[in-house]
């Protein structure tokens, strides 16, 4: 009679083809919605591992650093460096969305060239929520029917009680869901299955970004992780992760819509 024990290592196998024919599967599925493009892929070499290391842990040292240090008011604050560095970054973000669907609507990919459009509004209105869409900067007053209801009494929608949880929740699921595309990216480099799938899925070097982003979102949305004793001070510091991730994409995203142009007309002619 087999032991028990004997078939766990068959057991694990099944799942292990059933992970691999559901990811075959997914890979099968990229190569027939989006279209070859002949570039480079990207490079997963030692340089790049203790790069992702070196940001990684930079980024954790940092968040965690901001527990410990007291005079950190003036850096992470309403209106600090951090609040306006997250809109510069996200209205630069916005500005390579707009580069990105520029060209690729010239390469006939129209429906990516709407994709980046919508992204450049989404994040030029992220940054327009961060300076509450010119009042910290004009100094014009808010609307009463705003300010009954709004947190901090500005013209934002995301300090809005109603909004604000909905609006984080999305970001997380957003978030949980770049980092899959990272990973979706990461296996088709190595696999050298190079598409226009690159358009759409961001660059491993945003998951550390996104992972930490992620981390501060749950610790905002949970009563429970409120009450742990090691939590980043400065609540703009979780938008500025998210906003360096996104120009980081933008700028990855044009650059790799400027090769792909390079290479299109190369090849025309």
């Amino acid at each position: 009679m087999a032991s028990p024990l004997g078939s766990q290592p068959i057991v694990g196998e099944e799942r292990a083809d059933r992970r691999g024919a559901v990811l075959a599967g997914l890979l099968s599925c990229t190569d027939r919605i989006f279209k070859p493009t002949g570039l480079a892929a990207d490079q997963f070499n030692r340089r790049f591992y203790v790069g992702i290391a070196t940001l990684t842990s930079a980024l954790v040292i940092l968040y965690w650093a901001m527990e410990f240090w007291n005079d950190v008011g003036w850096f992470t604050k309403e209106d600090g460096l951090v609040e306006y560095g997250t809109a510069a970054v996200l209205f630069g973000g916005g500005t390579f969305a707009v580069l990105s669907a520029r060209i690729l609507f010239k390469l006939d990919h129209s429906y990516l060239g709407f994709f980046h459009l919508l992204l450049a509004i989404v994040f030029t209105v992220g940054a327009l929520e961060e300076i509450s869409w010119g009042q910290r900067i004009f100094g014009w007053g808010t609307p009463d029917a705003i300010s009954e209801i709004n947190i901090q009494n500005e013209t934002t929608f995301h300090n809005i009680k109603t909004l604000e949880t909905v609006i984080y929740t999305a970001l997380s699921w957003i978030s949980i869901a770049a980092i899959f595309g990272t990973f979706l990216r990461f296996v088709l480099h190595r696999q050298r299955r190079l598409t226009t799938a690159d358009f759409i899925l961001p660059g491993t070097i945003t998951t550390p970004l996104l992972s930490l982003y992620l981390i501060w979102t749950l610790d905002a949305l949970d009563p429970i992780l409120r009450n742990l004793p090691y939590r980043t001070a400065g609540s703009e510091y979780g938008d500025l992760l998210l906003g360096l991730a996104v120009v980081l994409f933008g700028f990855e995203t044009w650059r790799r819509a400027l090769s792909y142009r390079h290479s299109s007309e190369a090849t025309v002619t």
